[in-house]
């Protein structure tokens, strides 16, 4: 089976990231699960004494091997860890690429959910990116999670959110409706990722970006339009208002070059259970800097303590 032991792509990112993102003992095992159609590749990091569970959820410029560095995080504060690479990304295998939707997204995520309760275990979910939102839908959707956590929240059914992920701002005005004029004729395009969102402000450092976007499976991915449409046409499983069944906390880097916090802020000011906002101090989308790394950590540790003591 295909492995990311000895990845050359993986080992120019790592080579890229700080050295305190990188070390440590901690290797996850390679498992596959059948997912509808999707040969989904996993990413199991174990911890010793595990009391949660916790999955992490990549976005438009990632895959699950991309994590690594949160998925220790999570080992180091007590839980298992499971990290896809989400349909048409990573080793995933699809039957079709062209036929992918973002529902094939919301299944992947919602089953690595309902699997992670299998443990018995309390779960948590963490959204990076795109990550976020369809962490929420998959909490939705499973109503098997207790706690979480985001780094953003992109609903893109707002005009305003879909100007801000484009790479420029008249393609997130006019991208939906474009897509929808002629779908049987677009959908089967497939497009590379980064000429529609922002991937070049993945991250703050020019190093790890170049590393990302050489990367083919990851930002420098080739998605069909029709992937792209129903994104845009997406919207939250359940308004933020009616959310009612876990905590949240938005994990937001204070210096996101691609999604400033005011736009999840649209999302998250809408939620009426219990929530905090912490702003990841220095760190950009990818957060890879000093302090904010040391916070999210310990934003870890605090959903991983509350969920395993209640």
């Amino acid at each position: 089976m295909k492995s990311y032991r000895n990845d050359p792509a993986i080992k120019r990112l790592e080579d890229a990231l700080p050295e305190y993102l990188v070390q440590g003992s901690e290797e996850p095992t390679e498992e596959w699960m059948q997912v509808d159609d999707f040969n989904v590749h996993v990413d199991h990091w174990h911890a010793a004494n595990p009391r949660a569970v916790m999955v992490l959820l990549h976005g438009g410029g990632g895959c699950g091997r991309y994590l690594a560095p949160y998925a220790r995080m999570a080992v180091r504060a007590g839980a298992d860890a499971l990290v896809p690479d989400l349909p048409g990304y990573g080793l995933t295998e699809v039957p079709s690429k062209t036929a992918l939707t973002y529902d094939d997204w919301r299944t992947a995520a919602s089953a690595l959910v309902s699997r992670a309760a299998e443990d018995g275990l309390p779960v948590v979910v963490f959204g990076g990116s795109m990550g976020g939102l369809l962490g929420y839908d998959a909490v939705v959707k499973t109503r098997k999670a207790s706690a979480l956590l985001a780094t953003c929240f992109l609903d893109v059914s707002k005009p305003e959110v879909r100007q801000v992920a484009a790479r420029w701002p008249w393609v997130g005005r006019i991208s939906g409706a474009a897509l929808s004029i002629a779908p049987w004729l677009t959908d089967r395009i497939l497009f590379p990722m980064e000429y529609i969102g922002n991937v070049a402000a993945i991250a703050n450092d020019p190093k790890a970006t170049k590393a990302i976007l050489a990367d083919r499976r990851t930002g420098g991915n080739a998605m069909p339009f029709r992937f792209l449409r129903t994104f845009l046409e997406s919207k939250p499983l359940a308004a933020p208002a009616d959310f009612d069944v876990c905590p949240v906390i938005l994990v937001h880097p204070a210096d996101d070059r691609w999604t400033h916090v005011e736009f999840s802020k649209l999302f998250f000011d809408e939620l009426t259970v219990t929530k905090k906002c912490v702003m990841l101090d220095n760190a950009g989308h990818f957060p890879m800097e000093q302090p904010g790394v040391d916070q999210l950590a310990d934003e870890f540790k605090y959903a991983i303590d509350q969920v395993s003591s209640s």
